[in-house]
C-alpha cells in the first residue's frame, strides 16, 4: 500500500510540474505575442516547451502572420501599380489633349490651306486618343471581369489572315513586307474567336511601332498545341523580360503614342484562353510564341499541371 502511494504521490509531482511548465509556456506566448503587435516585430515565437498542440499552436500562428505579410505586400503593390496606372493613363491622355489644343489656337490665324492641314492633324490626335481609351477599356475590363471566357475549336489560319490584311496598308507604311507560312490552313485551336483577334492585332501593331522588317508569322501544330510564331526585327533596345508588363515602354518609344498596355493585354487574354505566350530576344530578332491548345483535354491538362 505504502508504495502505491508513493507511485501516486511521484506520478502527482511530474503532472503538476508538466503543468506548471506548460502554464509558464503558454504565459511566454502570450508576452511574446503582445511584444509582437506592439512592436510589430518579425521576431518568431520561441518554443520553451515540448509540447505537440502548442507546437500546432504556434505553426499555425505563424502560418497566419506570413499570410498576413504576404496580403499586405499583394495590397501595397496593387496601390502602387494603381497608381502607375493612373499616372500612365492621366500623361497618355494628356498628351493629345495638349496637342489638340494647341491646333485648335492655331486654326484662329492660319489661313485655309493650313486649316485644313491642322484639321488633318487634329482628327490623327482624335484617332489616337480613341485607340487609348479603347485600350484603356479592354484592359480595365479583363481586370474587373470574373467571367471565364467560353472557347471552341475552329480554324486559326483565317483569323490570323484578317488581322494581317487589317494592318497591310500600315505596315506597307513602315516598310514591312510580312511572310506567313502555314504547314496545314485548316488546323483548329480552342480559343474565343474576339479574344485571339485582338492578341494578333496588338501583336501586329507593336510589329509596326517598334519593329522592323523581317517579319515573319508561322503556324504549325506541335504535340497538342498550335504553334504561331511572331518574329519581327528589332529597331530599339528593350527588356524582354519586361515586355508583358503594364505601361512598359522601350527605350526609343517612351515618347511615342502607344499607351504601353498592348502586349498587358496580350498576356491577360493568353492566360484566360489558356494560351502559352513567350517573348525571346536573340541579337536583333523579336520572337513571341503562342501555344494554343487544340482540344479541350490539352486545356484540361495544362490547367492541371498548373495546380
Amino acid at each position: 500500500m505504502t508504495v502505491y502511494c508513493v507511485i501516486i504521490t511521484i506520478v502527482a509531482l511530474i503532472l503538476l510540474v508538466l503543468l506548471i511548465r506548460l502554464c509558464l509556456a503558454v504565459m511566454s506566448c502570450e508576452k511574446q505575442i503582445r511584444y509582437i503587435r506592439r512592436e510589430q516585430t518579425s521576431m518568431k515565437l520561441s518554443r520553451s516547451f515540448a509540447f505537440r498542440p502548442m507546437d500546432r499552436i504556434i505553426d499555425h500562428f505563424e502560418q497566419l502572420r506570413r499570410e498576413s505579410r504576404e496580403m499586405k505586400r499583394d495590397q501595397q503593390r496593387n496601390q502602387q501599380q494603381t497608381k502607375e496606372m493612373l499616372a500612365g493613363i492621366s500623361h497618355d491622355i494628356r498628351t493629345p489633349l495638349t496637342s489638340i489644343s494647341g491646333y485648335i489656337e492655331m486654326l484662329e490665324h492660319a489661313d485655309a490651306g493650313e486649316q485644313q492641314r491642322y484639321l488633318h492633324i487634329i482628327t490623327a490626335r482624335l484617332r489616337d486618343m480613341e485607340e487609348l481609351l479603347d485600350t484603356f477599356f479592354v484592359y480595365a475590363r479583363l481586370q474587373a471581369s470574373e467571367e471565364e471566357i467560353e472557347c471552341r475549336r475552329q480554324p486559326i489560319y483565317p483569323l490570323l489572315c484578317e488581322s494581317v490584311l487589317s494592318y497591310y496598308a500600315q505596315l506597307q507604311e513602315k516598310g514591312i513586307a510580312p511572310q506567313m507560312i502555314c504547314v496545314d490552313e485548316q488546323v483548329q485551336g480552342v480559343v474565343e474567336e474576339a479574344s485571339l483577334r485582338r492578341i494578333f492585332q496588338n501583336l501586329i501593331v507593336n510589329v509596326i511601332r517598334y519593329g522592323a522588317d523581317p517579319f515573319t508569322i508561322q503556324l504549325y501544330p506541335q504535340d497538342d498545341r498550335l504553334l504561331c510564331i511572331f518574329s519581327n526585327a528589332c529597331i530599339e533596345s528593350f527588356d524582354v523580360n519586361a515586355i508583358f508588363q503594364r505601361f512598359y515602354k522601350g527605350d526609343a518609344a517612351r515618347n511615342t503614342k502607344g499607351s504601353g498596355l498592348g502586349m498587358a493585354i496580350v498576356k491577360e487574354l493568353c492566360e484566360q484562353m489558356d494560351i502559352e505566350v513567350q517573348a525571346e530576344k536573340r541579337e536583333e530578332q523579336l520572337t513571341i510564341t503562342l501555344r494554343i491548345p487544340m482540344s479541350a483535354h490539352s486545356r484540361t491538362t495544362s490547367s492541371m499541371e498548373a495546380l
